[in-house]
């Protein structure tokens, strides 16, 4: 993993981080199971970030996306939120 190019102070950066951390096998699996998903996964998971999530009543982006074509689980993800 190469760490150094990422920018930890930015949104950007860490979702960027976080995508390479959950690209392990047994980290997301890990993860999933720490977050209680219930998702099934059919299939390989793709995992991305900022993926243009566009509808009828708005426009945006998703943080860090994981999906198997059939299944999906969203991250948004905020740096320094007080929430």
């Amino acid at each position: 993993m190469e760490l150094y190019r990422h920018r930890m102070i930015e949104e950007n950066g860490h979702s960027q981080f976080l995508v390479e951390l959950l690209n392990d096998k047994r980290i997301l699996e890990f993860f999933l199971e720490v977050i209680e998903s219930n998702i099934e996964f059919v299939s390989d998971i793709k995992i991305t970030f900022e993926e243009q999530a566009d509808t009828i009543e708005a426009k945006g982006r998703i943080d860090i996306f994981l999906t198997d074509g059939t299944n999906a689980l969203l991250i948004e993800n905020k740096i320094n939120a007080n929430d």
